[in-house]
């Protein structure tokens, strides 16, 4: 029987963050949706998490607003956090899971504007998505809980 392996592979914006294969030697695993909705849910807390810390909680805070835009931003907008003069991005974030794969976006048209790699010259970067070493470790863990049940369940 060949050996079989469970890759799992979360990539942001073409970046590989984090990679791993379990050996499923002789397992019949094919639904994992389980693990991959646990993840979902880490990752999009983290996502909403993200825009109240403005960035820290994803290890990359967000660059301050120009002073301008800041005097605007606040007279027309009181009290709003960076990229939240309105709040729809922040609600914007949806997902889809399948079994055997969790994806994550948002709806919102310029998501992209603020956290594509592209190279700019006004617009700052702010990453409202990405996998730190935390949410890394998290997932990993939800992926080896549900792999070790899994395990037992076959070698009975």
């Amino acid at each position: 029987m060949p050996q079989q392996f469970l890759s799992i592979g979360f990539e942001v914006e073409g970046v590989k963050q984090t990679s791993v294969a379990f050996d499923l030697y002789g397992k019949n695993l094919n639904d994992f949706r389980v693990p991959l909705e646990k993840s979902k849910d880490i990752l999009m807390k983290a996502f909403q998490l993200n825009f109240e810390t403005e960035g820290k909680t994803l290890g990359k805070p967000w660059a301050a607003l120009s002073p301008k835009y800041a005097l605007m931003k606040n007279q027309r907008f009181p009290g709003r956090k960076i990229l939240q003069k309105t709040g729809k991005m922040k609600t914007s974030f949806s997902s889809i899971v399948t079994s055997v794969s969790a994806t994550m976006f948002n709806t919102a048209d310029y998501f992209g504007y603020h956290q594509s790699r592209a190279p700019r010259k006004r617009l700052k970067r702010r990453i409202m998505m990405r996998i730190d070493q935390t949410r890394n470790k998290a997932i990993f863990m939800e992926f080896t809980k549900f792999l070790n049940v899994a395990a037992n369940h076959f070698e009975k």
